[in-house]
């Protein structure tokens, strides 16, 4: 059974306004990349996600569905105050299949620990720099994503590197737990 967290949404959606007003006019695909990567330092360093997002294994790459749904601005899965909320903090524009992605606000920054802010900062500046083909092969290179089956979710679990030596302990802590942490 593949580990999981309630998703607390207004966190999800401050972390979005963060990363956009650190590049504005980023697209999609570069926010699905670094809140992967910012849940996945934060397991590994410190034991749990910063956002906890349902992941699922896509062909460009972990897609985090709540921050996609909010991006794409999916009514149907958003709910009415999430939905004004993403309204009221973000700007987007479509060109082909891109949507860029503005802050209308700053982020609220009362929803992050110290260490949720460390490892936003470090996805970001480990992402900003990358191609798509980057991000693309070095999050095909994740155990998490090679080990999930086609559009089906992620597990936590494989987002723990290998050679971290505290492994065995983070796993054990995020099984007994998941599900039950609101982020």
């Amino acid at each position: 059974m593949a580990i999981t967290f309630n998703l607390n949404a207004k966190k999800a959606i401050e972390a979005i306004v963060y990363l956009a007003n650190k590049k504005p006019a980023m697209t999609q695909y570069f926010f699905m990349k670094m809140m992967f990567y910012a849940d996945k330092f934060h397991i590994n360093k410190y034991g749990t996600p910063v956002i906890g997002d349902r992941y699922i294994k896509m062909a460009n790459g972990p897609v985090p569905s709540f921050v996609l749904d909010a991006i794409h601005m999916d009514g149907s899965k958003l709910t009415h105050d999430d939905y004004k909320e993403i309204e009221e903090s973000l700007s987007f524009r479509a060109w082909g299949k891109k949507i860029y992605t503005t802050a209308k606000r700053k982020a609220d920054m009362d929803y992050f620990s110290d260490t949720d802010i460390e490892c936003l900062n470090a996805a970001f500046n480990f992402c900003k720099n990358k191609t798509f083909g980057e991000l693309k092969d070095l999050t095909h290179d994740e155990p998490s994503w090679k080990n999930a089956i086609d559009n089906k979710q992620m597990d936590y679990a494989l987002f723990v590197d290998e050679n971290n030596p505290d492994k065995q302990a983070i796993i054990a802590d995020l099984s007994d737990n998941f599900g039950s942490l609101v982020l």
